[in-house]
């Protein structure tokens, strides 16, 4: 399996807010820097997303996150456009309620020939509904 995000694929990534709007700080870019220093930090409200535009077809097969405790992205769906349907997103039949705490977390995932992700939190378990991801990795295999 490949990475299929990150700063070496061209992946692209909007999510639904960044806390007090500074993106420099808290933007979606530091799920993909590599490091666990760095995150992406909603803004409060729900619910919030993550739209993966992977600007390729892709087989998607395992999505890891990893969350802040306390601020756990919960009521989790994972909705793909594909090849097939490139402007309609469909639900993919994916059940994971993702554990409060701070460890690397990871859902299997199968979708042949998606162009996008979106990963929408319905709640969080922080009063607010503020989520925050420090790592987000897809991983499967580029179409042929």
């Amino acid at each position: 399996m490949n990475l299929l995000t990150g700063a070496a694929t061209p992946t692209t990534c909007r999510v639904s807010s960044v806390l007090n709007r500074d993106r420099k700080a808290y933007g979606a870019q530091h799920m993909f820097d590599g490091t666990d220093v760095t995150c992406w930090n909603s803004d409060q409200g729900t619910p919030q997303q993550v739209l993966l535009s992977f600007h390729r077809h892709v087989h998607i097969r395992q999505v890891h996150v990893m969350f802040q405790g306390g601020f756990v992205g919960e009521d989790v769906q994972f909705l793909v456009t594909t090849m097939e349907s490139p402007t309609e997103f469909h639900a993919l039949p994916v059940s994971k309620h993702f554990d409060d705490g701070n460890a690397m977390q990871s859902v299997d995932v199968s979708c042949d020939n998606a162009t996008q992700l979106r990963v929408v939190f319905g709640k969080s378990s922080d009063f607010y509904g503020r989520v925050t991801i420090y790592e987000l990795l897809v991983w499967g295999l580029e179409a042929e």
